[in-house]
């Protein structure tokens, strides 16, 4: 192979995987903090053989190896068991070697939580599913109002879950309580609390069983509500599981209850969320035996937020980033400094005005600069509820079931589709081209040009919010007048 070949695939899978990092400079200074890319690179090496290999090919072959100690390793090890185990609030088990994380006791060892001002109050509810498996709820309650509007059952995307701190349970979920909707959030099989109480974190299971966990919410959210219309609102995977739920169970009572369904950047094509190069990767590790991916390899943060607060950067990494935009050596980040950390190194492609925006929030004493230790504060900050996010996946994981098995004809509720038309992550075509083939009479497409796949993490959250409120009292009586809370 020539070195010209070699580096067109090279660019191929640097385009397809993604880099954490824009800037080659923070990539070459960083070291293991940079992107996973030895498996890929190594691969693509060995294209290189020796009988084909050119001098000019040996030689780029001998830079991409050089490079591998720079770089974390692409395979990830299995999750021990102790990243399984949790320690439950009020009863003894075995505990996490990262921590105590805060996971509420299993309904054979305690009552569901008392309510909280808020009106929230988490349950387990076994599911319907051959494994009993116990599901997380969380269930927020409008305690102003004698009845609710409506009822939303919130999936979250794939590795997220329902408190992830970056910004659905602030940005949607709590302000739909506000307008008057009841609102029940689930953490699926092996992702969440119910990944961590069940022991098999980074296990999403078989596709026909997690229709039976939506089943079995579907239920429980009757219980809670009675009557009240329930509306499926589903992010990213979440989304297609919920589309999945309405065009496989069709004829069960379950679905008949559904009134509507909101899908924020659904996946609709798999093929278009992991390129044929990430699926012969994943492949030929699966050949080696590797059990676990890195998630973040199936996109970078750039493509998933416009805020930098949520890649979660070490302080390490901060300083380095600081020390390399921080020309003039004053020890303080000015607004076109700040600019160039975030659209030149970092990548993320914020216009002027939302870099304004960060700037002025990141700026906490307001002296027109932002120092390391503002940078740090905001950025490296560890959150508890980070410990429920998957950092890996089972290479097994078939992501394919759901687009396999969805049946578009069968699907008859009203819809909305929120989505980015730039979305690098789940295709804006894909999403289009599969509610206009529903047999919906009912469909509502609010597109726009910036946003991001995340849609509720970051500075364009209200605009999100705003038309998924508008669309769900449209189709709900004003049954009370909620007091501001």
């Amino acid at each position: 192979m020539s070195s010209r070949l070699l580096d067109k695939e090279i660019a191929v899978a640097r385009r397809h995987l993604g880099t954490r990092w824009h800037s080659p400079t923070l990539r070459n200074a960083w070291g293991i903090e940079c992107h996973n890319w030895d498996t890929t690179l190594s691969g693509l090496a060995a294209l290189a053989s020796t009988s084909q290999r050119s001098a000019a090919a040996s030689g780029t072959r001998a830079k991409i190896l050089a490079l591998q100690p720079q770089l974390r390793g692409f395979c990830a090890s299995a999750p021990s068991s102790s990243s399984s185990s949790y320690t439950s609030t009020s009863s003894s088990s075995s505990s996490s070697s990262q921590g105590t994380l805060n996971l509420p006791p299993p309904p054979s060892k305690s009552k569901p939580s008392n309510e909280h001002l808020d009106g929230f109050q988490h349950h387990w509810i076994e599911s319907d599913c051959d494994d009993r498996m116990l599901i997380y709820c969380g269930v927020w309650k409008n305690r102003s109002i004698h009845r609710h509007r409506g009822v939303v059952i919130y999936m979250h995307s794939f590795g997220s879950h329902v408190h992830d701190p970056r910004g659905f349970e602030e940005n949607i979920m709590e302000p739909l309580r506000h307008q008057g909707f009841g609102v029940i959030g689930f953490d699926g099989r092996g992702q969440g609390r119910t990944g961590k109480a069940a022991a098999s974190f980074g296990a999403i299971g078989d596709g026909a069983d997690r229709l039976d966990d939506l089943g079995t919410v579907l239920r429980f959210a009757q219980q809670q509500f009675g009557n009240t219309p329930l509306f499926l609102m589903g992010h990213g995977f979440g989304g297609t599981e919920a589309a999945c739920f309405l065009s496989q169970r069709s004829t069960s009572e379950e679905a008949k209850a559904i009134k509507g369904l909101v899908l924020l950047a659904p996946c609709c094509n798999v093929d278009n969320f992991i390129p044929m190069i990430l699926r012969v990767i994943i492949k030929m590790e699966s050949w080696r035996g590797t059990t676990h991916l890195n998630i973040n390899d199936l996109f970078n943060h750039a493509a998933l937020s416009k805020d930098i607060t949520d890649a979660r950067l070490s302080g390490k990494n901060l300083k380095v980033l600081f020390g390399t935009v921080d020309r003039d050596g004053s020890g303080l980040l000015d607004l076109k400094e700040f600019e160039r950390a975030l659209n030149k190194e970092l990548g993320i492609g914020l216009t002027h005005e939302e870099v304004v925006a960060t700037f002025n929030r990141f700026d906490d004493d307001q002296d027109g600069h932002v120092s390391i230790e503002e940078l740090i504060h905001h950025i490296s900050a560890y959150h508890p509820e980070d410990d429920y996010c998957l950092r890996t996946f089972k290479v097994e994981t078939d992501f394919d079931w759901f687009t396999r098995t969805l049946r578009p004809t069968e699907i008859h509720v009203p819809i909305l589709l929120v989505h980015g038309r730039n979305d690098k992550i789940q295709r804006f075509c894909d999403a289009v081209k599969f509610v206009r083939s529903t047999s919906s009479a009912d469909i509502k497409i609010a597109a726009f040009d910036d946003l991001r796949h995340g849609i509720a993490m970051d500075m364009d959250a209200p605009i999100v919010f705003k038309e998924i409120q508008n669309w769900l009292k449209a189709r709900t009586s004003d049954v009370n007048d909620p007091d501001p809370e």
